[in-house]
């Protein structure tokens, strides 16, 4: 035979001492925490809606990891592949510029035309105006400093000028008599 011994039966199901204003004080809180519940209800279907919103407008976000050692590959997968068009264009726009900075360079060279030989002037032009390997930069561009009169004055004073001596003449006449005039 078994024996179910029933605790605090009174409490779960009131005393028959309670009068009918405890039943109605307790029906009262029971639709005060019954509205409270519907509220609740309705705030997380809210909720629920503007996230369900969001990610279907703004695409969710990978999770970055800090200093695991991935943070290379992080750093890949957020760079943004260009196209090779686009690449191309970049390329031949760098490069217009840098002819247009070419011509400039050279009109910049005219007026010391008459200053200077012409041909040391072109030596002078073909030296620094050489590009870059990424052709974006002439040679002179790339320098610290730069005074075009200067660079000029300094570069004439280093080109090798033929000396206009009259060293090695060759006779025609190689007979040892002319040599003995004075002797």
């Amino acid at each position: 035979m078994n024996i179910i011994t029933l605790v605090k039966y009174n409490d779960y199901n009131g005393n028959p001492t309670d009068t009918a204003s405890d039943t109605s004080n307790d029906t009262m809180s029971d639709t005060n925490i019954i509205q409270e519940i519907n509220d609740l209800r309705s705030q997380v279907t809210q909720l629920m809606t503007q996230l369900s919103t969001q990610r279907v407008t703004q695409p969710p976000k990978e999770a970055e990891k800090r200093h695991t050692g991935d943070t290379k590959q992080i750093k890949e997968k957020n760079i943004i592949k260009e196209t090779t068009t686009n690449v191309v264009a970049k390329k031949d726009a760098a490069k217009a510029a840098t002819l247009s900075r070419k011509e400039s360079f050279y009109q910049s060279l005219v007026p010391y035309v008459g200053q200077y030989p012409k041909e040391m002037i072109r030596a002078f032009f073909n030296y620094w105006s050489e590009l870059n390997k990424s052709e974006t930069k002439m040679r002179y561009e790339l320098e610290k400093t730069w005074e075009l009169p200067r660079r000029l004055a300094t570069w004439a004073s280093r080109e090798k000028v033929p000396s206009k001596t009259d060293v090695g003449i060759v006779l025609k006449d190689n007979s040892p008599e002319k040599y003995k005039k004075g002797w």
